[in-house]
């Protein structure tokens, strides 16, 4: 319940900043600001590897590519994997096909996680296109959950709560140490690369 509350919190959080942007600072100045976190962040950071769960086998046939995924309410559409919840291990079933890849994602951004500055998580700034894709998904999935997989690994699967029309989406590192989010961080930026 803690995990679900935290990750609906820092959606909230992040809509509330993004959609006060018409009054307050710009896309581009909030865009800038975690830039510059992002920055002073990974300055301080040791390098370690990836974290092993996250280097599983492509050649799996329930394989899923790093991006975001619907989860589907028929067992028999979807592929089942596991997440923590509410503290317990369960069982998702999420549509094979991914609704936004990584390379719909402009740049990635190390943050402090507002509720304990010892954490860390992941901004992620979609490209014009991506944008497009996340506010038609985000549209067509209020009261639906979605899911945010990296090689194969569900790392989030929050409720969307409103129409999302921001290019910017959250996955909360909670789970993670700063020096694992940072390790996945750049294992996101090498798969946006890749040809």
């Amino acid at each position: 319940m803690m995990k679900k509350i935290e990750t609906l919190f820092c959606l909230i959080f992040i809509t509330a900043i993004l959609s006060s942007c018409n009054n307050n600072p710009s896309m581009n100045q909030i865009k800038k600001q975690d830039q510059k976190e992002d920055m002073e962040i990974t300055k301080k950071l040791s390098t370690i590897p990836v974290p092993a769960e996250f280097l599983g086998n492509e050649k799996d046939s329930l394989y899923l590519k790093t991006g975001w995924y619907k989860v589907s309410d028929d067992k028999t559409n979807g592929i089942p994997k596991k997440i923590l919840i509410n503290g317990q291990i369960q069982t998702i079933y999420i549509d094979p096909f991914p609704q936004l890849s990584v390379k719909d994602i402009e740049v990635f951004y190390l943050v402090k996680n507002p509720r304990d500055l010892s954490r860390l998580n992941i901004v992620m700034y979609f490209t014009s296109i991506g944008t497009e894709k996340w506010s038609y998904l985000t549209e067509k999935s209020i009261h639906k959950q979605l899911a945010f997989v990296i090689n194969n690994v569900v790392v989030s699967n929050p409720m969307v709560q409103s129409h999302i029309t921001h290019g910017v989406a959250l996955f909360d590192g909670n789970d993670y140490t700063p020096e694992e989010i940072y390790a996945i961080k750049r294992l996101l930026e090498t798969q946006k690369n890749l040809k």
